[in-house]
């Protein structure tokens, strides 16, 4: 069953941000509005704490919990279609995650189109991932993970590692990542009303700035058409009426016929990317967690060969 919270949040999802996001605004307007969206709606942890630092050149933020001890690095990327989001509006989100995981949260601020296309973002991110790397850390204490377009980046950033012969991550969390720019997925036209956040208007805005006249063919841009074997372990999560959802499904299943480790999830009824309302609704305390749990079974050292047991909201379609 669906929570009382979670049925609310649909309805604002639906009533008020999915039309705003539908407005052609600018999207220096947009960004602001996402701000000020983060800024009454998610709830920000009252120990957070926060340490502002770059790393490959790139302006970022650590974040921990009071009083909690760190044993690796958990490197997010941030959603907002490639052009909106940044770490004020994702501090939350991370910190919780980092916390669950018993990691400590970096959050890049990594370049946003249209200012800065294509490759500006993957290439911010790979330069963020060296810095870790370089300034000592263990990849088999590293976690990569990311939301939407970050859930893109991410991807990117793992095919990235393995083209440049990098040590890999220990594991890697998605949550409804974009893998296929060229918008073939099957359910973004099947779920373009269901959706109860993202309108197809904006999707397709977004993308197109990034994408800057290319067409979206290389693997950069769409994970889903890079090499996908000798990945790390990684959880992808997606709701069923998402217009991303086959994006990720797509990604998991190609993951497991290249003989590699993809726990595919597949929520009902809660809104793209419904982490965000970690602290307000139950599913997405649920969410997290079971993200969490599945990085704590990864990470160097611990359970890798341990089960995750799916909750009871959730099926998996594989």
């Amino acid at each position: 069953m669906v929570s009382l919270r979670q049925r609310l949040s649909n309805g604002v999802a639906r009533a008020v941000q999915k039309p705003l996001l539908a407005l052609p605004l600018p999207f220096w307007l947009s960004r602001m509005t996402f701000e000020l969206n983060a800024f009454l709606l998610y709830k920000r942890p009252r120990d957070l704490v926060e340490d502002d630092a770059a790393l490959g050149g790139v302006p970022g933020v650590w974040l921990t919990r009071a009083g909690q001890e760190e044993g690796g690095v958990l490197l997010f990327l941030h959603g907002g279609g490639f052009v909106m989001g940044s770490p004020r509006s994702y501090r939350h989100l991370v910190a919780h995650l980092a916390a669950e995981t018993g990691l400590r949260g970096y959050l890049p601020d990594y370049a946003l189109a249209p200012e800065h296309p294509f490759p500006a973002a993957p290439d911010d991110v790979l330069a963020v991932y060296r810095a870790l790397l370089e300034a000592g850390h263990d990849p088999g204490r590293i976690a990569v993970a990311g939301d939407s377009a970050g859930g893109c980046l991410a991807a990117v950033l793992l095919q990235d590692i393995a083209r440049e012969g990098l040590p890999m991550p220990a594991v890697a969390a998605l949550i409804s990542p974009a893998t296929d720019l060229r918008g073939t997925a099957p359910s973004l036209e099947e779920n373009r009303r269901r959706d109860h956040l993202l309108p197809a208007s904006w999707v397709r805005r977004a993308v197109a700035a990034y994408l800057d006249g290319r067409d979206g063919s290389d693997p950069r841009l769409s994970p889903l058409l890079g090499a996908v074997s000798g990945l790390p372990p990684m959880i992808v999560q997606v709701c069923e009426g998402e217009m991303l959802r086959d994006d990720g499904v797509r990604l998991a299943e190609a993951v497991r016929e290249a003989g590699g480790t993809a726990d595919l999830r597949v929520w009902t009824d809660v809104p793209h990317v419904w982490h965000l309302m970690r602290g307000r609704v139950p599913e997405a305390d649920r969410g997290l967690a079971e993200l969490a749990e599945f990085v704590r079974d990864n990470m160097a050292g611990t359970g890798q060969d341990q089960p995750i047991a799916p909750l009871p909201s959730q099926r998996d379609v594989l």
